[in-house]
């Protein structure tokens, strides 16, 4: 998995005392460069939080790559309701709007012009149980590949790392110290991180003399 674009909104950031942030450029390696307190960790946690929302129109629009084959199948399948998606998305806004604002009397004007384009659609594209359920099931999947992919490393992590490195062992090897700082990984999170940037600095490793 790859992160290829990133959109972090104000809305998303300002809770968090950040500015809003968007990127289509991201390389393999992204550095987060800044004094104690400018906001790195708070951007970690706001990353995190927008790629465990990510969506199957996310995925088509190419924010996630090298997903497995049948989720980019999947979100594809249902590419054609993005409209009715999109509209039942903005009715459900404009209701919890006129929910805060009762008195508003433009919010039932908009909800009426949007069903009535809903009404318009062909069969096969109106919300239905069986659309709904396909929607759900495709970012249902999409969100539990990237959660099981995605690992923040926190600094108890980071501790535990150089402890075992730093053990009685004179020459610890990288996968030793690994295997040995584990305690706040899930399953199959350790395969996947060793697969990819620790295997790398695996190889950068060299044991003290």
């Amino acid at each position: 998995m790859r992160i290829n674009k990133l959109e972090l909104t104000k809305e998303e950031l300002s809770p968090l005392g950040l500015i809003e942030f968007n990127s289509s450029k991201l390389n393999s390696v992204i550095a987060l460069v800044g004094k104690n307190g400018s906001g790195k960790s708070r951007y970690l946690r706001a990353i995190e939080m927008n790629l465990l929302q990510t969506d199957f129109k996310d995925v088509l629009n190419g924010k996630i790559e090298f997903l497995p084959d049948k989720i980019l199948s999947d979100a594809r399948s249902i590419e054609d309701l993005t409209k009715t998606f999109d509209l039942v998305d903005e009715i459900q806004q404009l209701q919890a709007s006129l929910n805060k604002d009762p008195k508003n009397q433009t919010i039932p004007q908009d909800i009426h012009r949007l069903n009535k384009k809903i009404k318009k659609l062909p069969p096969q594209l109106a919300p239905n149980p069986h659309n709904t359920t396909l929607l759900k099931n495709t970012n249902s999947a999409i969100q539990k590949e990237i959660k099981k992919r995605l690992k923040i490393v926190n600094s108890s992590d980071i501790r535990a790392l150089k402890q075992n490195i730093d053990s009685k062992n004179p020459n610890p090897s990288f996968q030793d110290a690994l295997e040995a700082s584990t305690e706040n990984i899930n399953d199959n999170e350790l395969s996947i991180i060793n697969q990819s940037a620790l295997t790398y600095l695996r190889r950068l490793y060299i044991s003290p003399n």
